[in-house]
């Protein structure tokens, strides 16, 4: 994921350097939770809201709200009951980052003039128009082109899988 990384951290960034596509908490939460779907696909198995909030430390409302949108848009499936639970509706070869983030944000929402709103789009354009669609471009461009392929995982010869964050996993073997 260091890739990927790499371009929707923005904390990671120098403030100049940030991507011009942000996306919210609910985008972000909703990338954790089919990452863990897309870790655990190798089991054949259904793992539970409870599961996935806790193994991507996400509150248990917030991931209830988030598996509903993505169950909802075809991204996974849900079943009821107390051995219920949610797996992805496709492999995750077939999702990208984008098709999830889409589901949370409007991509067209976030490019704004920084010359305020009564320049792009009333008169002429700012200095900095083309540069920022451009940039906005890239980032779509780069989340559609990311699928959830890379966080799915292969049991080892014991059976297991590793969908720990990578501190937890240095913690567990300490």
């Amino acid at each position: 994921m260091s890739e990927v990384q790499s371009l929707i951290d923005a904390k990671a960034l120098s403030p100049h350097l940030r991507p011009v596509f942000t996306y919210s908490k609910l985008a972000q939460a909703g990338i954790a939770a089919v990452s863990y779907l897309a870790a655990v696909a190798g089991e054949s198995r259904l793992a539970g809201s409870a599961e996935i909030a806790e193994a991507r430390q996400i509150s248990r409302q917030l991931i209830a709200k988030i598996l509903t949108i993505l169950s909802r848009a075809g991204i996974v499936t849900g079943t009821p009951g107390p051995s219920g639970g949610y797996r992805l509706a496709r492999p995750a070869a077939e999702i990208s980052l984008f098709d999830v983030v889409k589901l949370f944000e409007d991509p067209n929402d976030r490019v704004m003039c920084p010359f305020g709103p009564n320049w792009c789009g009333v008169g002429a354009r700012c200095p900095l128009h083309d540069t920022l669609l451009e940039m906005h471009q890239t980032a779509i461009d780069r989340l559609s082109g990311e699928s959830f392929a890379q966080f799915h995982q292969q049991p080892d010869q014991a059976g297991r899988t590793s969908h720990q964050p990578p501190d937890q996993v240095v913690r567990s073997l300490t």
